[in-house]
């Protein structure tokens, strides 16, 4: 069967819609978030209905061969949970707004039936329209946020939005009003019509492939609250015993958390689950993936072993405790799998040079498959203490002292790491202790004068409350040679400091960086790797544009 969209969207009554997700019609599937609107959302958003205001399409994948998790509540709101016969339709985009309205539409449960806590919760999706205020930005209330004095005192200023589709109790309330003010009447009127009236148009999607409605789905949301795959891996593999996502954040919170960790991109978490389960981290493949994870369950607290381990190995021995200061994100992949049940510490010195190696020699510039060999050699290594460069380009690392990069570039979070190095040579855990307590906020770049953003040489690492004082004790030639000497700063390059114009200082020590990175750090760490010789380009080297442009991501 072809995939394929709907050739034209169908236009329908959005109480149409309400009623089929009420009757069990239209499901919420697991890969979407339940409701995260805030309470200014979702007022927003009845004002856009009541204004006549488009709200975008909503978009349904109808499909007969797949058996997917999904909601039994909306917010408090319980949905019908019986297996649907023959063709599933499922709400693909559209829940935050879908929630917002069946929770404020249809709020018909008892309230008696929840505990305080419950209580409020409910009240917060019970909504009224004030038909008294002549601001439309104020007509929307929520029950907890009218007084219920005010509400008793003057049941017929507020309309509950929970009546509008049950035809008698509207009519009952309009009686109420028909003795009263005749600008209640008419407000009542046209509050109750703008939502019984509205229209929306509803996409389909007939697809059988997960691949091509995965694509979609992650395509569609990347405008709107954080998807991923990892949200329709958990519709394929939810249980009563088996919510993907609630252990995933379970396991973040316990094995992640105490490392500063816990918000680590759940891509990464992703591709960690696939190599564990032995699938390839490039690939959308969630029947594969949700197949082999349905049979192996515990990978999931496998993998985050793995990624606890990881934590732990670099914050001890580079001081992060920022996944983002990891110049690669698939670095955290490879050493993950690589620290599946085991430890770090045997493994610590082999590791902290492959970090350095597969950094400087931008091991993760190229292709998927070249990545995928890199995290097989650092199994390797990590099992047998014996190194082997297995891609096709012999290892080389270039010069970056005329490159202009952001702290995006794995470079630049090597320079960062490699300056916390060189501070505690030092003085002892000086530097480590900035990039622990500061994270990037230590790495600073000082504007000076005639110097260009991303200027290498302009780059240091001091306490942030103390950047702007350093500034002037370098302009002025202010700083002891201790000082001087931790921050890499020659005599030559001393030299050259000019408080009207610092870019040939700074274009000197740039070099300087390089020359230390290269002899403190990328020469022993390829000597102790076996991975000789090391080619070391220039930065005016014709392989250098070969290899530019990296941001170190995966």
């Amino acid at each position: 069967m072809r995939d394929s969209f709907s050739a034209d969207p169908t236009v329908v009554f959005l109480t149409s819609v309400l009623e089929d997700i009420a009757q069990g019609r239209i499901r919420i599937p697991r890969f979407q978030r339940p409701l995260v609107w805030s309470w200014a959302q979702r007022k927003e958003f009845f004002e856009s209905i009541l204004a006549g205001l488009p709200i975008g399409a909503l978009m349904i994948w109808a499909t007969s061969n797949e058996e997917i998790g999904c909601y039994d509540r909306l917010g408090p709101h319980p949905l019908p949970i019986s297996p649907i016969l023959g063709e599933g339709r499922y709400l693909m985009d559209g829940v935050q707004r879908i929630s917002t309205l069946y929770g404020a539409l249809r709020a018909t449960q008892s309230w008696s039936e929840f505990d305080e806590e419950r209580d409020v919760q409910l009240r917060d999706f019970v909504v009224y329209a004030d038909l008294d205020t002549d601001e439309e930005t104020d007509r929307f209330k929520r029950s907890v946020d009218i007084p219920p004095a005010d509400l008793k005192a003057d049941p017929t200023r507020y309309l509950p939005l929970n009546i509008i589709l049950q035809s008698r109790e509207l009519l009952r309330f309009q009686r109420e009003l028909a003795d009263g003010d005749d600008r209640r009447i008419d407000r009542a009127d046209e509050v109750a019509s703008a939502f019984r009236q509205y229209k929306v148009p509803l996409i389909t999607l007939n697809s059988a492939s997960l691949e091509v409605v995965t694509k979609s789905f992650e395509r569609i949301n990347s405008r709107g609250a954080d998807m991923s795959e990892l949200h329709m891996l958990n519709a394929l593999t939810y249980s009563p015993n088996f919510d993907l996502l609630k252990w995933d954040q379970e396991f973040r919170n316990e094995r992640l958390a105490p490392f500063g960790w816990q918000n680590i991109d759940s891509d990464i978490v992703l591709r960690c689950l696939k190599l564990t389960l032995g699938a390839d981290i490039y690939k959308t493949n969630p029947d594969e993936v949700s197949n082999s994870l349905k049979q192996n369950p515990d990978a999931l607290q496998r993998t985050f072993a793995g990624l606890g381990e990881t934590a732990r190995f670099f914050l001890d021995c580079f001081a992060i405790k920022n996944p983002t200061l990891v110049p690669y994100r698939i670095q955290i992949v490879a050493i993950a799998t690589a620290l599946l049940d085991r430890t770090y510490e045997s493994f610590a010195p082999r590791l902290t040079d492959w970090v350095w190696l597969s950094t400087y020699a931008e091991l993760f510039g190229g292709t998927g498959r070249q990545s995928q060999n890199a995290i097989s050699d650092l199994r390797a290594f990590a099992d047998s203490g014996s190194f082997h460069w297995s891609l096709r380009e012999p290892p080389a690392v270039r010069s970056i002292a005329d490159v202009k990069s952001d702290f995006r570039a794995a470079r630049i979070k090597a320079l960062m790491l490699a300056l916390a190095m060189r501070a505690d040579e030092i003085q002892t855990g000086a530097g480590k202790a900035l990039v622990e307590d500061y994270g990037g906020e230590a790495f600073q770049f000082l504007s000076l004068p005639g110097v260009e953003r991303g200027d290498q040489g302009a780059r240091f690492l001091v306490d942030p409350g103390y950047a702007s004082e350093f500034r002037t004790q370098l302009l002025y030639r202010q700083l002891d040679d201790e000082t001087r000497a931790r921050h890499l700063i020659s005599d030559e390059a001393w030299q050259l400091i000019d408080p009207e114009n610092m870019r040939p200082f700074t274009r000197h020590r740039a070099n300087n960086l390089f020359v230390y990175e290269r002899d403190a750090i990328i020469m022993p760490v390829a000597a102790r790797m076996s991975v000789m010789p090391l080619r070391i380009l220039g930065d005016k080297d014709a392989e250098v544009e070969r290899r530019e442009g990296d941001i170190g991501d995966i």
